[in-house]
């Protein structure tokens, strides 16, 4: 049986890992002005315009893949670990308003391309059918453990991947 995110909670060296990536180069990443951080915080998964400049709009999804569960699992250690993150990052609240803006831009209609779509509808490097597989299914698996850590988004997380 798989543990949900967020049951254990980090103590000791283990959380000083976590707040050590949350507070560095990763929490800050959404609002970084450093080469190459506009694929996170400009990404077209939440209404940016990054991959249009030369990248592609795979980046969000990884990132978001990985800082969810950062992000559960601070929370799970409580208060006064959630209290050691650096405000001027706002991980917390960039997480949460990423999530919400992707379960927000859902495409919501039941027949023809793009049904059910989580994400942007695109091409990716090296595919010719109109949509990529992989963002989808990082983003799956981070809004999935986003509804571990917020139960209040269960139903919108369950409805959007069962459409996609």
């Amino acid at each position: 049986t798989p543990l949900p995110l967020g049951l254990l909670a980090p103590r000791g060296w283990a959380l000083e890992q976590l707040l050590l990536q949350a507070n560095s180069l990763s929490g800050y990443m959404p609002l970084s002005t450093f080469p190459g951080a506009d694929t996170v915080n400009q990404s077209v998964w939440v209404g940016g315009t990054a991959a249009p400049k030369g990248g592609t709009d795979q980046w969000l999804p990884y990132w978001a893949n990985g800082n969810v569960p950062l992000l559960m699992l601070l929370r799970a250690a409580g208060p006064a670990a959630v209290a050691r993150l650096d405000p001027a990052a706002q991980l917390g609240p960039v997480v949460d308003r990423m999530m919400q803006y992707v379960l927000g831009h859902v495409n919501r209609s039941k027949s023809g391309p793009g049904a059910g779509w989580i994400g942007p509808f695109l091409n990716e490097p090296g595919d010719t059918n109109g949509h990529g597989l992989w963002d989808p299914l990082n983003m799956c698996r981070a809004l999935l453990m986003y509804s571990e850590g917020e139960p209040s988004s269960r139903p919108a997380v369950a409805a959007a991947v069962v459409a996609h």
